[in-house]
C-alpha cells in the first residue's frame, strides 16, 4: 500500500493536486470504511509532523507548490515515488 500525505493551509490545491494525480493513473480506493480504518491506524502510528528529520529521507517529497500548476505537483509526486507512469505534457 502506498500513502500519499498531501497537506498544506487552507485553499492552496490540495484536493486539485489529489485530483490531477488520480486522473495520471494513480489506483483510487472507494472503500471508506477501510480508507478511514488505514487513517487512524496511520495516525497512531506515524509521526506526521517531523520536527526536521526524516526517518527515511527517499521516502519524503517536500515541493514548495506556491508557483507550480496542480498538474505539475501530481507529476512530480508521482515521478519521484514511481507511482504511475507519467505521459509527457
Amino acid at each position: 500500500m502506498t500513502l500519499v500525505v498531501i497537506f498544506g493551509p487552507p485553499a492552496v490545491g490540495k484536493m486539485t493536486v489529489g485530483c490531477e494525480y488520480v486522473r495520471l493513473g494513480a489506483r483510487r480506493s472507494r472503500n471508506v470504511e477501510r480508507s478511514r480504518a488505514n487513517l487512524l491506524h496511520a495516525d497512531q502510528t506515524y509521526q506526521m509532523n517531523s520536527r526536521g528529520s526524516f526517518f527515511y529521507p527517499e521516502r519524503h517529497l517536500k515541493i514548495e507548490s506556491t508557483a507550480l500548476e496542480p498538474g505539475e505537483v501530481a507529476r512530480r509526486i508521482a515521478t519521484h515515488f514511481a507511482l504511475v507512469p507519467v505521459s509527457a505534457g
